[in-house]
């Protein structure tokens, strides 16, 4: 989520209460947001997908990653 985009404080409790999801607020012209996006998609997937997104484009507000383990 970018950090300039505001949102209900609902919005992340909701989704954590109904698909255990986690919301990040993060500065998306800052470099390292990738990096960050990356690392957590690596944790959450005991390192079975270490790069899910490339790039984040000035005008998106949302990078949406979904980890299903079976």
């Amino acid at each position: 989520m970018r950090e300039d985009f505001p949102l209900l404080s609902s919005f992340g409790e909701e989704a954590q209460r109904f698909f255990s999801a986690e919301t990040f607020a993060r500065d998306f012209s800052h470099p390292q947001t990738l990096k960050e996006i990356n690392q957590w998609v690596g944790e959450k997937t005991g390192g079975q997908v270490k790069k899910h997104s490339r790039s984040i484009g000035p005008g998106e507000y949302f990078s949406h990653s979904e980890c299903h383990i079976f």
